[in-house]
């Protein structure tokens, strides 16, 4: 086989395990809804803020718990799905399923002061694609390939973990702050064979990618809360650039067989790397703008405004598309409650997750996928004096356009890509 030949074969082996960037969450700022209520009202909570997920979304509500506090919320089960169009043209569908830990906290008093602590996971990908494909001719370069296989597995759980304290400066006028250890812990591995023929030339090759490591850094947030008035709550809450220092041990298989159709015998290249590398990546300041208002004793409306600045940095694990580039955007959360009995709330929300990612440009190149997130959540339960049980669900979909590698034409295609998202919700608090 020709080596024009056998570069494709192995470009496109490579392109395969970029499949896995469409599951990605680094353009994305909402991957998991926060806290109790935040989780029925579309992650709405800057100005509403009277729970210890206040810790992370604005430290300064924690004044409003007037006892001890603690509260728990975990996201019990996500189901993803995303439909785009493969290497051969053909529709198909990847889907991943994982729980995800989201919020504990407490919050208590210490003097004029208000103390909280908190463990927190605002993102998390659990997922994993098996794919195989047969068959499939690249007329223009004169290539079969009969075999692809494609097994990439991801496991990266990103956990902020420290300290909040507040205070109320007067009736109207309270501040706080969170300090967080950032900690990520990173296991993937990559995996891609094909097949190929070209005349009477075959060549298989196989390429197997490992990431373990872990990254580590700090992060703040400080937060306001103003109450002009017994009814209005306005929320401000600034979060500073995060630097992550990231360790990664990586280790690099390629084994290359060519040979002629039917020959037991051929030329054997294998190629090993084994290294550790180290990266800085970043995530951008972030400024949220957070409005509620008491419509009556039963209803509550909230929103949340929320800006993210732009960044850049190299994440030097990646074998193509090195180039992390995080544009500035804006969000918007909505929810509302309303009580329908003294003791049972409804909650719904709606929320925008646009992405950051730059805008994909039609020209033949591999580029990150672009999509635009959108969701709604609802939750309800039982309050009673010292306890909360809430059960929620979330839905949510997306609409952009991706990148692939399409074998028929041997170029990079734009398509558009579809997503869906369902999670359901459990969190209780105790006051004590």
């Amino acid at each position: 086989m020709a080596k024009k030949s056998i570069s494709i074969v192995f470009c496109i082996c490579i392109s395969l395990l970029i499949t896995a960037d469409i599951f990605a969450d680094e353009y994305h700022n909402q991957q998991v809804l926060i806290g109790e209520k935040a989780a029925g009202m579309g992650g709405t909570f800057v100005a509403i803020g009277d729970g210890a997920e206040a810790a992370y979304h604005n430290p300064a509500g924690l004044t409003q718990l007037k006892i001890s506090y603690i509260s728990v919320s975990s996201q019990v089960l996500e189901y993803k799905q995303i439909s785009q169009i493969s290497i051969s043209g053909e529709k198909e569908k990847l889907t991943s399923m994982s729980f995800v830990p989201s919020f504990w906290g407490f919050a208590r008093d210490i003097g004029d002061y208000k103390f909280g602590f908190s463990i927190v996971v605002p993102n998390f990908d659990a997922y994993k694609i098996h794919k195989q494909y047969n068959d499939i001719k690249d007329a223009i370069n004169n290539i079969s390939y009969s075999d692809i296989k494609v097994d990439i597995v991801n496991n990266t759980q990103d956990y902020l973990i420290g300290p909040s304290i507040a205070k109320e400066l007067n009736p109207k006028l309270s501040a706080g702050i969170t300090l967080y250890l950032r900690y990520v812990d990173i296991a993937k591995r990559n995996y891609s064979f094909i097949k190929a023929s070209s005349g009477n030339s075959e060549v298989k090759i196989e390429i197997n990618d490992e990431d373990n490591g872990k990254g580590l850094g700090f992060c703040g947030n400080v937060g306001l809360l103003y109450k002009p008035i017994e009814t209005f709550n306005i929320g401000l809450s600034l979060r500073t650039k995060t630097k992550i220092t990231n360790t990664i041990d990586i280790t690099r298989r390629n084994n290359q067989f060519t040979s002629n159709i039917n020959s037991t015998t051929g030329n054997f290249i294998s190629k090993y790397k084994e290294e550790q590398v180290k990266y800085n990546s970043y995530t951008p300041e972030n400024v949220i703008l957070g409005l509620k208002w008491a419509a009556s004793k039963k209803m509550i409306l909230a929103t949340d405004i929320s800006y993210h600045n732009t960044v850049n940095y190299n994440n030097n694990t990646k074998t193509t598309n090195l180039n992390v580039d995080i544009k500035k955007i804006i969000n918007v959360n909505f929810g509302t409650e309303y009580m329908l009995d003294t003791n049972v709330p409804f909650r719904f929300g709606f929320y925008t997750d646009r992405s950051t990612a730059p805008k994909i440009i039609d020209n033949g190149t591999k580029q990150d996928s672009h999509i635009d997130n959108y969701g709604i959540s609802l939750s309800s339960g039982i309050l009673s004096k010292n306890s909360t049980l809430v059960l929620g669900v979330k839905y949510g979909w997306g609409v952009g356009r991706m990148t692939n590698y399409y074998i028929p034409e041997a170029m990079y295609k734009v398509y558009k890509v579809t997503t869906s998202n369902y999670a359901f919700n459990l969190s209780g608090s105790y006051n004590f």
